[in-house]
């Protein structure tokens, strides 16, 4: 899978609450960076927790990814994926 394929799924199965799935696609030496909060989970486990977290809060958001940059730096490619993405419910504030 691409890393737009893998970006489409996750989306897909976080809307769905479908964790088992979620966290399929995320790889053990996994690291989100939420830059609006600060949170920083690492492996697949943290980051699925972060992702039921925001789903246990706000049970009627819905994540679509808007555009999704992948580096051009040889050393990169492949390993990091930078999301924009659009929040629809979830008690008010942007996404």
């Amino acid at each position: 899978m691409t890393n737009a394929e893998v970006s489409d799924k996750l989306m897909n199965d976080f809307n769905s609450a479908n964790w088992e799935g979620w966290k399929s696609s995320v790889a053990d030496d996994a690291k989100f960076n939420d830059v609006a909060t600060g949170q920083k989970p690492e492996g697949a486990d943290e980051c699925t927790a972060y992702a039921q977290t925001w789903k246990t809060i706000y049970p009627d958001m819905k994540l679509s990814l808007i555009h999704i940059s992948e580096p051009t730096r040889p050393e990169r490619i492949g390993d990091t994926v930078v999301w924009v993405k659009k929040k629809k419910g979830g008690g008010g504030g942007g996404g």
